[in-house]
């Protein structure tokens, strides 16, 4: 799954200060569905998060935005090096791991 990323203002309403950890200018705050300056700051950061856990076929379906084809790299070899591509989902593994 990709995450949007989208304009924060146009976004839920919300018109807060620029700042990635500013105030909240506008709606209620203690609602869950608010999004406020922390979570449109953080917005970004859902799409690598979405694709160091789903692993190898999530960076292959998405391979224009994380295997883009290199300049003189001809269309069969580009194929190629999607098809070869591994991502392991190392998040997953480290979170489902105990601390010692």
């Amino acid at each position: 799954m990709v995450y949007p990323s989208y304009n924060a203002v146009r976004a839920d309403g919300w018109v807060g200060t620029g700042a990635p950890y500013g105030p909240v200018t506008s709606g209620p705050t203690d609602t869950p569905f608010v999004r406020d300056g922390q979570v449109h700051a953080m917005t970004p950061d859902w799409n690598t998060i979405a694709a160091v856990t789903s692993g190898s076929d999530y960076i292959k379906n998405l391979h224009d935005r994380y295997l883009p084809q290199e300049p003189r790299e001809d269309e069969d070899a580009y194929k190629s090096r999607i098809y070869r591509s591994v991502l392991s989902p190392f998040c997953l593994r480290l979170s489902k791991t105990p601390p010692a």
